[in-house]
């Protein structure tokens, strides 16, 4: 059962660092399974990142595996969307699609869940479609692990 984060008193999401994880990791457990290649893909964009520069993320994988646990999906996600600055929401919702979109395929919890975050950090219908765009094109022909 998912608890509601507002009836929580804070948020359990403790950093920046940690909300960009919990999102693209959410990401990449969207169709209940993670694959190589999104497991690579999710490490080569949170240590690509400069503001992330000395970020050890070691420990935030075992936080974000028990918070999805004990919020679902959903509220995870809206946890994590409220830490996200709005210079970085654009940016994030197309690493997010890329991560998705990493093993070559888009399954249908994954559409679902673009929605969702689109939603939550605030892209606007229009910039969301030109990111859908430009993902399809730069992953089309990945191989499909």
């Amino acid at each position: 059962m998912e608890k509601d984060i507002n009836t929580m008193g804070e948020n359990p999401i403790q950093s920046e660092a940690e909300a960009w994880l919990g999102i693209l990791y959410t990401c990449i457990k969207a169709d209940h399974y993670i694959s190589e290649a999104e497991r690579k893909s999710l490490s080569r964009i949170l240590y690509s990142k400069e503001k992330f520069k000395n970020v050890d993320f070691g420990p935030y994988y075992e936080t974000a595996i028990a918070l999805y646990k004990e919020l679902g999906q959903l509220k995870y996600i809206k946890a994590c969307c409220s830490w996200i600055e709005t210079e970085d929401k654009e940016t994030l919702f197309a690493l997010a699609l890329d991560v998705l979109l990493a093993d070559g395929t888009l399954e249908k919890e994954e559409k679902s869940l673009i929605e969702i975050l689109s939603n939550h950090l605030g892209v606007s219908t229009s910039m969301s479609s030109k990111i859908i765009e430009v993902m399809f094109l730069k992953n089309r022909g990945n191989i499909k692990v």
